[in-house]
């Protein structure tokens, strides 16, 4: 089976920390690794990213389409040609993000993003190659206190800040309830509690990818 793993979660959660591990974890396991992210991934995807992290006044159609020409180009240029080589793939967010942010909370209906990620597969040929999905998505949940502690620290670090970072409480909590509710629609997640210590995060996450992979 491929391996192609998706971390996902809130600002904050942690994901950078946890597929630094499983990237080392991977490695020295003897598996050859791709780290990648959503958007972003290539030359073109950065430009993208940096479009979509900044501006404040997308609507969540415009940010859906936006984001799925992105992935377009970063399937057929990252995703495709890392898996069909037996690579694994970690990949920062990718298809249950577009539920969460441009349907949960930007009021897109859920078939709308369905059919619109699956009209992308269809356009790129490999609809019926399910190997090009993610396996797992691991998904980082934890109280948004933690969280926003961990942005302030992130932002004080000169990490990347996005236009989600300043957001309010009320956003965060709502994000988090997202993706909670969201989880329960799809087969593929386990959910880590993420203000666990980083090597307990690592372990619940290795454990679930045992199970899924």
């Amino acid at each position: 089976m491929t391996q192609f793993v998706c971390i996902e979660g809130g600002e904050g959660v942690g994901k950078s920390s946890l597929i630094s591990s499983l990237h080392d974890h991977f490695s020295s396991n003897g598996k050859e690794v791709v780290v990648t992210r959503q958007p972003g991934g290539t030359d073109l995807s950065e430009k993208i990213r940096e479009v979509f992290l900044k501006d404040l006044s997308l609507h969540a159609y415009s940010e859906l389409n936006l984001l799925l020409a992105d992935r377009a180009h970063h399937l057929i240029n990252v995703v495709k040609p890392a898996l069909d080589q037996g690579k694994v793939i970690i990949c920062d967010r990718y298809h249950m993000s577009s539920y969460v942010y441009q349907g949960a909370l930007g009021g897109l209906a859920e078939n709308q993003i369905k059919k619109s990620i699956e009209t992308m597969y269809e356009s790129l040929s490999i609809s019926n190659d399910k190997k090009y999905y993610p396996n797992i998505y691991l998904l980082l949940d934890c109280p948004v206190e933690v969280s926003e502690q961990r942005l302030k620290n992130r932002s004080a670090q000169d990490h990347e800040v996005t236009r989600f970072d300043s957001k309010s409480r009320e956003f965060h909590q709502q994000l988090r309830v997202a993706y909670l509710e969201v989880s329960k629609l799809m087969k593929n997640v386990k959910i880590i509690d993420a203000q666990k210590s980083q090597p307990e995060v690592l372990q619940h996450a290795i454990e679930s990818l045992g199970e899924m992979l």
